[in-house]
């Protein structure tokens, strides 16, 4: 086939050939380029079948529990070195073909993504969906630890495992795959596919200290305590499960939840006197013991977050006679601060989320969170919301220096 295409592209720069007859004649061979096709898929996708077998698969529930001894589940899971054998065998099978490029190099490339999305499909059939990890219950409202705290089953460790077996895939495609090739088979679908086998691992133990953070945001320092606890110990004894460096960009997107969630709840404290702003800086302290348990250079990985957690904390040890609201701007978002200054004012007036006749966790999620984004449209409407606010309740700038700063700055 190579051959046949040297010598036409020859033939063709000598206006020998035109194109219908060029055509005619790699038709002529179709039978043959099938069979080359047909055997090339055989050598990318049999590794596949060889390193998840059917059998694997089918020792295991729907929801991903193994029937038939758990332990050599994860055994039985490709290695780092079975990762880039199967990596390099595809690039061999591209560059076979790279001197055809119109009669196999296309097809073989079309194959390769294929074969790395049946590899993605049948690594999340694998994942056990079965072990929820719970270390925190609701009692009369308030969140306690669970004792005792649950430790990791096999079923964890296997899903520590597959995370790391897809890092390890999209990490093999983009060292080994040649740089001409990385377009087209590393593409937005293959590399989703390979990710959606990680959150399937991941996103229900974030997803449930997210919410678990959200409610102790609204309720007492004891919650919030319960939850960092609660951190601590899913750090310890289940993120240690995962490869190093793994989880790094979840638990950096933690971090940064957990400190905007924290920060848009104590802005929104209302009365905030001197003993609630004590008690503010003391939960802060606490936040900033579990940052550290999860990310001990959180002051660098987070800084931005970090640095308004810092001059928030010092915002609270100031009284509001005192402020410099201009260069509170400087270091503080102004989505954060007006809100905090809305719940400053001495006159008695509705806290925002009353006035908008929210739940103080619902105006937190759908109000106060979105603001950190810097969308335009999120911040006007916080303005028109506190604009509505002063006005129903006849503030006016003369009252004080904080009314008058918020005024102009929600214009």
């Amino acid at each position: 086939l190579q051959n046949l295409v040297t010598a036409v592209e020859k033939l063709g720069r000598g206006k020998v050939m035109k194109a219908v007859e060029r055509e005619m004649l790699f038709q002529s061979v179709a039978d043959l380029r099938n069979e080359y096709l047909g055997e090339a898929i055989k050598r990318i996708t049999e590794p596949v079948e060889i390193m998840l077998p059917d059998k694997l698969l089918s020792s295991l529930s729907a929801s991903g529990e193994r029937l038939t001894g758990e332990a050599a589940a994860t055994d039985e899971l490709p290695t780092m070195h079975d990762l880039r054998r199967y990596v390099q065998l595809l690039v061999t099978e591209l560059e076979r073909v790279e001197s055809c490029p119109e009669l196999l190099l296309k097809d073989i490339i079309r194959s390769v993504r294929s074969s790395v999305l049946f590899f993605a499909t049948r690594l999340e059939q694998v994942v056990d969906s079965s072990n929820e990890i719970q270390c925190l219950r609701e009692t009369e409202g308030r969140l306690q630890l669970i004792s005792p705290l649950p430790m990791p089953a096999p079923g964890h460790a296997r899903n520590a495992r597959l995370f790391g077996i897809a890092h390890h895939t999209l990490t093999a495609l983009k060292e080994l795959l040649p740089q001409r090739f990385q377009q087209a088979v590393v593409t937005e679908q293959v590399t989703s596919t390979l990710k959606q086998t990680q959150a399937a691992v991941v996103t229900p133990i974030f997803g449930s200290l997210h919410q678990s953070l959200i409610k102790a945001s609204m309720g007492t320092s004891d919650d919030l305590t319960a939850v960092c606890q609660a951190a601590g110990h899913l750090n310890r004894y289940y993120f240690s499960l995962f490869g190093a460096g793994q989880l790094q960009g979840h638990v950096k997107e933690f971090c940064v939840f957990a400190v905007r969630c924290f920060l848009s709840a104590a802005s929104l404290v209302k009365p905030c006197g001197p003993q609630e702003r004590s008690i503010l800086v003391r939960d802060m302290e606490v936040l900033e013991s579990m940052l550290s348990t999860l990310e001990p250079d959180f002051q660098t990985r987070i800084r931005y977050e970090a640095s308004v957690m810092n001059e928030f904390k010092k915002l609270l040890g100031t009284t509001a006679g005192s402020l410099d609201f201009e260069e509170l701007m400087n270091v503080i978002p102004l989505h954060l601060l007006l809100t905090y200054l809305v719940h400053q004012v001495e006159v008695p007036i509705p806290s925002l989320p009353d006035s908008l006749q929210l739940r103080k966790a619902d105006y937190l999620e759908a109000e106060a969170l979105p603001l950190w984004e810097e969308k335009p449209q999120a911040l006007e409407n916080l303005k028109a919301n506190v604009r509505h606010l002063f006005e129903k309740c006849h503030l006016a700038p003369t009252q004080s220096p904080l009314i008058a700063f918020v005024i102009q700055k929600c214009r």
